[in-house]
This record gives C-alpha cells, sequence and structure tokens, in this order.
C-alpha cells in the first residue's frame, strides 16, 4: 500500500463534513452513507492522493518538495471498502463528464498503486446528473447514485 500520503481512514460514521469535501459535497455524502443500505462496509478512506505529482525542478527544500507533491497529486474523494469490492467516489452535486474522467484517472493510479485484491467499482455520488452522460457511464462501468433525504437512486 502507499503510504507516502496518507489518507483519512474512518469508519462509516455520518459526520458534519468530511477530508477534501466541502459543505455541499458532505451533506450528499451524508445522505449517501444513511440511505445507501450497505451493511458490509468495513472502512472508508478519504482524501486518498493517487497519481503522479508535478513539482517544479527548481524545488530543492525536501519539506517545500514533500508538500508540492502532496498538493498536486489526484485526490479521490472516498474509497469505500466492502467485504467484497472497493469502490472509488467521486461527490459532486451534478454528475458530469468530468466526473467520468476523475474517475477513470483515479481508477489507473489507485490499481497501479495500491494494487488491490478485492474488484474495484467507479460511482459518481451526486443530487442530479447531465443526462448525456448516461452512456458514457455505461461504457466505462461507473455507476451514478442519486441522494434524496429518503433514498438512493442507482443509474
Amino acid at each position: 500500500m502507499n503510504m507516502s500520503f496518507p489518507y483519512r481512514r474512518m469508519p462509516p460514521v455520518i459526520q458534519i463534513v468530511y477530508p477534501h469535501m466541502g459543505v455541499k459535497e458532505s451533506k450528499i455524502w451524508t445522505l449517501f452513507l444513511k440511505n445507501i443500505g450497505w451493511d458490509d462496509i468495513e472502512y472508508v478512506d478519504y482524501a486518498v492522493r493517487v497519481g503522479p505529482a508535478v513539482v517544479p525542478s527548481d524545488i530543492v527544500e525536501e519539506n517545500i518538495r514533500r508538500m508540492a507533491e502532496a498538493i498536486t497529486k489526484l485526490r479521490i474523494d472516498a474509497v469505500v471498502h466492502r467485504k467484497s469490492e472497493i469502490w472509488l467516489m467521486e461527490v459532486k452535486e451534478i454528475a458530469n463528464l468530468v466526473a467520468i474522467g476523475q474517475l477513470i484517472s483515479y481508477e489507473h493510479y489507485y490499481i497501479k498503486e495500491y494494487k488491490p485484491m478485492k474488484q474495484v467499482k467507479l460511482g459518481i455520488v451526486a443530487e442530479d446528473y447531465k443526462r448525456n452522460i448516461i452512456e458514457v457511464c455505461k461504457r466505462y462501468g461507473i455507476t451514478i447514485f442519486l441522494v434524496r433525504t429518503d433514498r438512493v437512486i442507482i443509474l
């Protein structure tokens, strides 16, 4: 496991805010956790950094290099570890093409760096979605989770 850039591992508990999520995304994520009905979640990793860092070659001080590495890596909103699978989740107000691109990149680097033993699945958790993404999500095996106050609709 890549431990050079720590992430926040937590049980799937409800919080006011989650690491690396704003207030709106945190509300969406809370609705997801409350309503998804997955009773086999082992834990959730938040703000998981993956991919190459982009550090200018003129930065020579080690502490500054480490900071630059940390802030330039990609960051997965939530990695949900279930008993038989791992979900890489992107949380958005509106599921869109940007989220699809992020998830495809996250999957590539997550598998390369973490070498998971379980199947990796991709999901966008959102309140709404752009209608033109359904076909692309199906093509790349991305599930859209639409959150409501009392349920999660799975597309």
